[in-house]
């Protein structure tokens, strides 16, 4: 997939429908899901078809309708996680999703921003739609006057967009851990980074759309890093998740998202990196307001307070 447009580029990984007319035109009949009437994930017709073999074999523990899903029993959150987790430990037992192929670590599901619905495993979020949380890290340095950025090729071995560019150093936020104990963690274990350079990350801010792919949907919202690194200091593969690492400037970064070779959301996140560095600004760039709208989706479900640290 290439794009002609920088908005193409945000368009094709924000690609769920704004409207609940498309939504239907596009998937048919989804379904909500509830906690104590606050909606949390929204499932597909074939997710839903699963579910309803599911539950009718293990006892009904949701309560499924045409007007939505509700848990039938479950009433904490931790009685939800446990059906959760029994539920996706069959599904993955039988291999009835290509998605949860996928690494597990646990996220959590909010009904409010304080309160858990339950945990789940990140793998079976884009099955459930319910939203999931990562980091993204810019590793920029300054050479000759301008901006160099650090991207990763992604491991041809990745269940997700193997062999695609992304940022230098990225991962999910796994349940009980904080934003930047992840920064550091990811750091480490992706670009054997020591923490004495990766605590200088500096937040500056967070993205959010919509993705639909073949593996299903997906509302995700990403905090957004700096970490500009010592000039000598070259990042390194370390457990397997990137083949190797290159040093662009942003005029080779632009073109080759242009190109599609960037994961999706990866895209995203230049692209913000680039307007925040006035490299994409008002003055140069047409479609300027609607990349910034489209950087910063409105997400229906719950939004938690993570802690940063």
């Amino acid at each position: 997939m290439t794009f002609s447009r920088l908005l193409d580029a945000v368009a094709f990984c924000d690609n769920f429908p704004y409207t609940e007319a498309e939504v239907e035109r596009t998937f048919g009949r989804s379904q909500r899901l509830f906690v104590n009437h606050v909606p949390v994930g929204l499932l597909t017709p074939d997710v839903v078809e699963k579910l309803v073999e599911w539950n009718d074999a293990n006892g009904a523990p949701f309560l499924i309708e045409d007007s939505g899903i509700w848990f039938a029993h479950a009433k904490t959150a931790a009685k939800r996680s446990e059906v959760v987790r029994l539920l996706l430990e069959d599904w993955r037992a039988t291999n009835a999703f290509r998605a949860l192929k996928g690494k597990f670590i646990k996220t959590w599901i909010r009904e409010r921003a304080d309160g858990v619905a339950f945990v789940m495993e990140r793998a079976g979020t884009i099955l459930f739609g319910v939203t999931a949380f990562g980091v993204h890290v810019n590793v920029f340095t300054r050479r000759e006057g301008g901006i160099k950025l650090w991207c990763a090729r992604r491991s041809q071995t990745k269940p997700t967009w193997p062999g695609l560019l992304d940022q230098c150093v990225a991962g999910g936020i796994e349940h009980g851990t904080s934003v930047y104990n992840t920064v550091i963690k990811e750091c480490k274990e992706e670009a054997n980074m020591p923490s004495t350079i990766s605590k200088l990350a500096k937040n500056t801010g967070a993205i959010a759309y919509f993705c639909v792919s073949e593996n299903g949907l997906q509302p995700e919202i990403q905090y957004v890093f700096d970490l500009e690194i010592p000039e000598d200091f070259v990042p390194e593969p370390a457990d397997g998740e990137a083949e190797c690492f290159y040093l662009w400037d942003l005029d080779e970064v632009k073109q080759r998202m242009l190109a599609g070779e960037f994961k999706p959301n990866c895209a995203l996140v230049n692209i913000d990196f680039m307007i925040r560095h006035g490299y994409v600004n008002a003055a140069n760039e047409p479609d300027y307001l609607s990349i910034i709208a489209r950087l910063h989706r409105q997400i229906e479900f719950p939004l938690p307070r993570i802690p940063m640290e």
